[in-house]
Parts: structure tokens; sequence; C-alpha cells
């Protein structure tokens, strides 16, 4: 067996021009990226079997062994190729420190990387905003993370269908607002109902607050312990999770902003049935109605609250009449 090897290397050697030593050496490199990859393959088919309705488990499994992989693959194929790990690491050293200054940007998205697997400023399923970009988290790699973009031309925070990379460096240089991780699971919304004031603005309170009591998320007492433990982490005043109607006044009306919990992902349908409530409410009653811009002519004089309105001119004398008909006359 010996003799067919060597006999092949021979053939190698004069048909490729590869010595005997560089021979072993690629078949060595080749073996190992095969053995790497077939592990890795088994791996991720056991894994599949034991986690077929968990989705980001099974993604977590992928891009972690595909990492575990890279770095192997690093390690033995260097180790075949330099002499000794000390040698290696003086080529690993000199070409870091070139790449240091030709790759900047890629390096910083890299450090970026590690910073978001340290400290997990957003994960997976998280929906953010840095920079320009929002969206929701579907991938995380070594220099980029990409988001199913929301808001843009569409309203109400909805998603717009583009996948946007944005690049790991972002988390260093840009502000990162994190739906998923406030104070809990929720965030507040606002919708301002504007109604006349002639309206009775208190009975529109009263059911403002209960739709927004019936159509607004309800924490559960688990949310509502988290809230308390991260109140105490950053040094926040504890608020209350309940429902809200606030009374301000505009130019056309009496103004009630409701404020209630929703999750991330449900403000535009929420605020969809809480707008359909308030109008199969408010048209039940004849004493509520919507105010809008419109063109008014009052007459201070017969309108308004009677110790109020202006007082009527004077009937204007004979004398008085003559004396302005001789003045335009002049």
């Amino acid at each position: 067996m010996r003799g067919i090897l060597e006999k092949f290397e021979t053939w190698v050697d004069n048909t490729t021009g590869l010595s005997p030593e560089l021979q072993q050496k690629v078949l060595a490199t080749v073996f190992t990226v095969a053995v790497l990859w077939a592990v890795r393959r088994l791996v991720l088919r056991i894994v599949a079997r034991r986690t077929q309705e968990r989705a980001a488990s099974y993604y977590h499994w992928r891009k972690g062994s595909a990492y575990v992989t890279y770095v192997l693959a690093v390690l033995l194929i260097g180790r075949v190729w330099v002499e000794s790990f000390a040698s290696l690491a003086t080529v690993i050293g000199l070409i870091s420190a070139g790449l240091a200054v030709a790759l900047k940007d890629p390096l910083v998205n890299l450090a970026g990387w590690l910073y978001i697997i340290w400290r997990k400023p957003i994960e997976l399923g998280d929906r953010i905003e840095i920079g320009e970009f929002r969206g929701d988290v579907v991938d995380q790699g070594a220099f980029t993370f990409s988001l199913i973009e929301v808001g843009n031309w569409v309203n109400a925070d909805d998603r717009t269908g583009r996948l946007l990379l944005a690049p790991n460096g972002l988390v260093f240089t840009a502000v990162l607002a994190n739906y998923s991780k406030g104070w809990f699971e929720h965030i507040w919304n606002e919708l301002t109902v504007v109604v006349t004031f002639e309206s009775d603005w208190r009975d529109a309170k009263r059911l403002l607050a209960d739709i927004a009591t019936q159509r607004g998320a309800k924490p559960s007492e688990d949310v509502k312990e988290r809230m308390k433990r991260r109140v105490a982490e950053y040094m926040v005043l504890q608020t209350s999770l309940d429902p809200r109607v606030f009374t301000s006044i505009v130019d056309v009306g009496v103004a009630l902003t409701v404020r209630y919990l929703c999750r991330p992902d449900e403000r535009r349908r929420s605020a969809e049935a809480i707008w359909e409530d308030i109008l199969d409410a408010f048209h039940e009653r004849d004493d509520i109605d919507f105010a809008y811009p419109t063109v008014r002519y009052y007459d201070n004089i017969v309108e308004g609250k009677p110790e109020a309105r202006a007082k009527p001119l004077a009937p204007a004398s004979p004398a008085s009449k003559l004396r302005a008909r001789l003045e335009e006359r002049h």
C-alpha cells in the first residue's frame, strides 16, 4: 500500500509539480474541511429532528455551529501549513496589523457583532430603530444584521416587505431604540379624539376610558413584577399600567387623548379596533359629536352666555346723520 502511495505522489509530482510534502498538506486540508462539514451537517440533522417546531432554536444552532466550524478550520488548517502555533500567531499578528488599517469598517462591524453577542442589545424578533433603519431583526451575522423594514411609506409601524442589511458597527455610533426591550414587552400608544365644545365631553371621556380598558393589552402579574425590577435597575419612577384619557383644549373643540398599552407589532390593529368602537359609541349618542375645522359666523349680540354678549349700538340721532352726510360730501 505504501508503495502505491509513493508511486501516486511521484506521478502527481511529475504531472503538477507539487512536492510530496505539499501534496500531504493539500490532502490534510481537504480531509479536515470534509470532516468538519460532515460533522456540522450531522449535528444540524440531529438538532432539526428534536426542534421541529422551534425555528429560533434551530437558527441559533445553525449559526453557532457555523462559527465553531470556521474557528476550528482556521486552527487545524493553519496547524497543517504552519510549523507551530507560535509561528501561526506571528503570521496572524502581522496580517491583523495590515488589516486593521486597510479594513477599518469591517473590523468595526466585527467588534459590533461581538458586542451584540455579549451585551445582547438586540436579539432575533426584536423591533428596533437604529440610525436610519427601523424594522424587525430577522438575522444576525458577523458584519451585518438583517431587518424587515417597518414604517417608511407605510403608516403605523407596519412592515414594508423590504429587507435591510445594517452594519453591526452602528451599535457604537447611533442611538439604538428597542421596542421589545423597554420596561416590559409592551409600548404605549396614543389616539386623540376631538369633540365639539357643545358635546358632553365628560361622558365621551368615560366612553373612551372603557373602550381603552377593553381593547388595550393587559400585562400579567409576571410582567408587572419584571417591570418593578426594571424600574429599580434604571432608576426611573414606576408608572401605572392602566389606560388613561387626558383632556386638553384645541382650536376646534375638546381634545381627549387615549393612552393605552399594546404590543409593538399590534399598534395598527389595536388602533383600528379602538377607532371602530369609538365610531360605534359616538353614533349612538346625540349629545356627543366629533369636531373638525369649519367656518362659522358668530353673532355676539344674540349668541353665547347672556352676561357675555355684546351690547347693541344705540340708534343714531337725526343731527348726527346730517353731520355724517355733510362730511361725506366734503
